[in-house]
């Protein structure tokens, strides 16, 4: 009896890791029947270490195969991973998946790279991504260009958790009356169940608090936004300016033209956020570079799963895709 050949995808970022188990039907990353899915805790070694990150993965990965008979065969499998850009990140994840034994074809790329086939199945254009985190990459024939993704201390300009951190700082000015009042004071404090807006300088402030914690506060600051107050609005106008930036960035580095390139949008915070999304694509038209088209990219891992299928087909050339 022959037992089907799968595919694997596996995207895993600051918030959540997740796996998708497909058989290897259909063509161009077309598939017959819907993927196996599994969600896990965060897999960025930077944010939750490397013994965390590779239990997010593997748990991902088990609960998928466990859905189908243990003698099926992954043919091939690609691992988006956010903080995989460094070679040595990415030769480390590496050495551990060849433990595994999952399979010997597969591919290790930066998280920004699935979001970007998703959108443009050549791979050229721009990603950007904005979670927990926030990065753009682009690629073209002159090369795969990154800008961004530095993390918390060093970077992350316009994540979740850059927006929510400015909004608690906005926050203790206005209570200070060092800055404008803002309604983010009690929208913050409502949010976080406390009595008082001064508490939330010992509930945000503990350094055990975690990045998701902080970035989760972006929802609370459209709500500002939808009731008009100023410093909220002028938060996500900042936030996207700096992605904007981002994008310009990589687009001018991978010698991309205006209106002449795919620009992928993926992770949480732009998808939740139209005047985001809007000040990002205003920026880049101010800035004289602005995209052909411009898509949402909801599940990252589909390209994994193309790339993943690239590989079996002997398609994928990883070293186009060296930053």
């Amino acid at each position: 009896m022959t037992h089907p050949t799968y595919l694997l995808g596996v995207d895993g970022g600051g918030s959540k890791t997740v796996a998708w188990l497909t058989p290897e039907t259909g063509a161009d990353g077309e598939t017959v029947s819907a993927p196996l899915v599994a969600r896990t805790g965060a897999s960025h070694v930077a944010s939750v270490g490397f013994e965390e990150s590779t239990g997010a993965v593997e748990a991902a990965v088990q609960q998928v195969r466990a859905e189908v008979s243990p003698d099926s065969e992954i043919r091939a499998a690609c691992f988006a991973l956010s903080g995989s850009a460094q070679a040595r990140s990415k030769e480390r994840w590496r050495e551990w998946i060849a433990t595994r034994n999952w399979t010997p074809l597969f591919a290790v790329v930066p998280d920004a790279v699935a979001p970007l086939i998703c959108a443009s199945p050549k791979g050229e254009g721009v990603a950007l991504v904005s979670g927990t985190g926030s990065c753009a990459l682009s690629h073209s024939s002159n090369g795969c260009f990154r800008a961004g993704g530095f993390g918390p201390l060093l970077g992350d300009e316009g994540s979740g958790f850059d927006v929510g951190l400015k909004a608690l700082q906005e926050v203790m000015r206005a209570l200070d009356g060092r800055g404008p009042g803002t309604e983010l004071a009690e929208l913050f404090t409502q949010h976080a169940s406390l009595q008082d807006p001064r508490e939330l300088a010992t509930h945000y402030g503990n350094p055990l608090r975690q990045r998701q914690e902080i970035a989760a506060l972006v929802p609370v600051v459209h709500v500002g936004v939808e009731r008009g107050d100023d410093v909220a609005m002028g938060l996500i106008e900042q936030a996207g300016l700096e992605l904007g930036n981002l994008v310009g960035c990589v687009a001018r580095k991978a010698e991309l033209k205006a209106r002449r390139y795919r620009l992928a949008m993926a992770g949480g915070v732009l998808l939740s956020s139209q005047p985001l999304r809007n000040q990002v694509l205003q920026s880049l038209d101010a800035a004289g570079i602005p995209p052909e088209s411009s898509m949402l990219v909801r599940e990252p891992v589909e390209g994994c799963l193309r790339i993943a299928r690239m590989l079996a087909d002997k398609q994928w050339d990883e070293s186009h895709w060296k930053i």
